[in-house]
Parts: structure tokens; sequence; C-alpha cells
């Protein structure tokens, strides 16, 4: 099942984040790829010291079964916040809906490469 803001799975997904850790997001809704890729082109061209910017984005997609997928979000600052206790709730509930929808998540990857070069005195 792909990843997808639209869908039942993707939906309860949410509502185990609002029950179990309401203080954090879902680390997969935290924000965009085009958010943050306004972001540093900003930043290039603010700061002055660039010629035009060059932007490329490689997107892929990788199927992950529960329990890797699960790790994962382990990785997620805001997880480290919560206690083991409420931790494991969490995933516990994440692990509940994920295999109901059918035990593997398809995760969209995209990585963005930014080239410019420095504008000479």
């Amino acid at each position: 099942m792909p990843v997808d803001p639209d869908t039942d799975w993707s939906r309860a997904i949410d509502d185990v984040y609002r029950a179990l850790a309401p203080d954090i997001e879902n680390p997969y809704r935290a924000f965009t790829a085009e958010w943050l890729a306004g972001i540093i082109l900003a930043n290039f061209a603010d700061s002055g010291c660039f010629g035009a910017v060059n932007m490329r984005q490689y997107r892929w997609r990788e199927d992950f079964p529960v329990e890797r997928y699960l790790k994962l979000h382990q990785t997620h600052s805001g997880h480290s916040t919560l206690s083991v206790e409420r931790r494991q709730e969490l995933y516990t509930g994440l692990w509940r809906v994920l295999q109901q929808a059918g035990g593997t998540v398809t995760v969209p990857w995209q990585v963005a490469l930014f080239v410019a070069r420095p504008k000479l005195p």
C-alpha cells in the first residue's frame, strides 16, 4: 500500500497519533519536499553569494514490511520525547493499522540536489 494521505489506512495512522502522541505529528506529514526546496532556494537567493541555482530531484519507491517501516519511525526525533511505554503503545497502534491494511508499506523517497556557482568578487 503506498503512503498517501487520502487513504483510509493513512487517516487511521493519523488517528493513532492523535490518540497516543498528540504532541508529535506523523513524521511523514511534517513537511513536503517542495516546502523544503523552497526554503533552500530562498536561502541561496537571499545570500547574494551565488548565481543561478540548479536543482535536480531524484525519486523512488521502496516497499517495507510493517516491522521495518516502524523502525523508520524510531529515527524521528519526536518519538524520542515519548516515554518508553507511550512509544510502545504508539508502535503497537501503528502496527495494528498497517497489518489490517495489508502488512507492506510503499514509501516514496525523494532527494534534491542543489548546485550553484559562487559569484566572484
